[in-house]
């Protein structure tokens, strides 16, 4: 033991170093630190972003697959969620035989849900264009009027049970007909239907869907110039209810509005009487916002089948229904009371489908997961403070262990690095506190550094031997 001891003493004591030693010790913290510096502008360029996407995509894969996959989180989906599917059966037995969705059948769904007590409805159809008349429901009814007609009743329904409606906010265009009136429903059930903007953001380099989409800025004063996103909306009416949400939305818009770029986010609701909170930044395309990267709990059937024979949890429990099977639900039917329903298309014809990491989903999958992550408080943080301490902490050690080491052992551990860190260590702080921290980069170049370090020394060798011999 006494000999371990001072063994572990020379291996860290500068002193018991040689000059060599230290020197390489003092140049693998340079290098360490340097590129430890340069990861925090990594993602502001393109090559950062993908080298930032590539670990995003392995830990949430790993996060997925040890939640739902392996069933190791006890309530990985919030039980406020509840989804309602048009799938092909549906769209292909409509009159329009799948051209368009079958917005009667669409409406008695929003209605049926509000009458089992749903508290949000979210209703992620584009419903602008007027469908043509060889659609029609019987010999006389134009089903563009019976939407309009079957639209108030759900909004007059929800007002009576104090539920709202959110639906997907489009740019409105000089309009009249069928699209005028509906616009004109929206304008006069304003306080009934909430509008929202599209839940994602598509990746400009390779297309995938990686990130939800906090708010938008428009050019609409029904709005205020702002649209909040279909699951802020929803998290927020989900927790605090209609009276106490309306105010909320527009704080929030009016401090964004103050605002040309939310830098450093914030945080709402503002009022610290709210408990539950949402975090939110400014986005585009081309920067890193960690906190609105997705965490996937809840994916289509066709995921879980690839990935593993994990449970289908929302099919499980009941909570994910066609909306045919919705429309035969017992009126006495108690887990739909207080929830918000997702009511969405898995038919691949309509294009509303997009690539994730964990492979494709229709877009309604997104808004869900985009909920969930808020109503289960999972946003993944980014801890400066922590990480730096943590990476100046292995930045010394390994500083220190690679002057010890020869090439091939260097390699060696470099290899065990990325294998253990970036992903138990990384999945780890990932699933479990909500970290993102990718902290093996910078201990990574320092070993290649060593490695340069010692090749050269290997040449150096060889060079003086040759002379000594000339």
């Amino acid at each position: 033991m006494q000999k371990l001891k001072q063994a572990l003493h020379n291996f860290f004591d500068w002193r018991c170093w040689s000059p060599k030693q230290r020197k390489d010790f003092v140049w693998n913290v340079i290098w360490g630190v340097l590129i430890a510096i340069a990861l925090q502008f990594a993602p502001h360029i393109r090559y950062g972003q993908k080298m930032l996407n590539e670990a995003y995509d392995s830990l949430v894969k790993e996060d997925f697959i040890r939640a739902v996959i392996d069933r190791k989180e006890n309530e990985p989906i919030s039980d406020a969620i509840r989804l309602v599917i048009f799938d092909k059966m549906a769209y292909e037995a409509s009159p329009s035989l799948g051209y368009w969705t079958p917005r009667v059948k669409l409406c008695q769904t929003v209605i049926r849900a509000i009458e089992l007590g749903a508290k949000v409805v979210v209703v992620d159809f584009a419903l602008t264009k007027e469908i043509p008349a060889y659609c029609t429901i019987g010999k006389a009814e134009d089903v563009n009027q019976v939407f309009l007609r079957l639209m108030r009743e759900a909004t007059e329904l929800a007002k009576e049970k104090k539920s709202v409606i959110i639906m997907p906010w489009t740019e409105r265009k000089p309009a009249n007909g069928y699209t005028a009136q509906y616009y004109g429903l929206l304008n006069e059930m304003s306080d009934i239907i909430q509008l929202g903007s599209p839940a994602i953001f598509v990746n400009p380099t390779d297309g995938n869907v990686r990130h939800l989409r906090f708010y938008k800025k428009v050019k609409d004063e029904t709005q205020n110039g702002i649209v909040l996103s279909l699951p802020v909306l929803a998290a927020l009416y989900q927790w605090y209810g209609a009276e106490e949400t309306g105010e909320i939305v527009q704080q929030t818009k009016d401090y964004i509005n103050k605002h040309e770029r939310l830098k450093n986010g914030i945080t709402i609701p503002f009022d610290d009487r709210f408990k539950k909170k949402i975090r939110i930044y400014s986005q585009d395309k081309y920067s890193e916002c960690l906190s609105a990267r997705y965490r996937f709990r809840i994916v289509p059937r066709e995921v879980l089948e690839k990935m593993g024979h994990g449970i289908d949890l929302l099919s499980k429990h009941k909570v994910m229904l066609t909306a045919d099977r919705l429309l035969t639900i017992s009126s006495d039917n108690q887990i739909w009371k207080g929830k918000t329903v997702l009511i969405g298309s898995t038919y691949s014809e309509i294009g509303d489908f997009h690539t994730t990491p964990l492979g494709r989903m229709p877009g309604v999958f997104l808004v869900a997961n985009g909920l969930n992550l808020f109503l289960k408080e999972g946003q993944i943080n980014q801890s400066y403070i922590l990480g730096y301490v943590i990476v100046l902490f292995w930045v010394f050690v390994f500083a220190v262990i690679f002057i010890h080491l020869s090439a091939g052992w260097a390699a060696f551990v470099l290899t065990g690095l990325v294998l253990v860190f970036n992903t138990s260590i990384s999945a780890y702080l990932f699933s479990k506190s909500d970290l993102f921290m990718d902290f093996w980069l910078p201990v990574t170049i320092m070993g290649i550094r060593s490695n340069i370090s010692k090749a050269e020394g290997f040449v150096e060798k060889l060079i003086k031997k040759r002379r000594e011999k000339k």
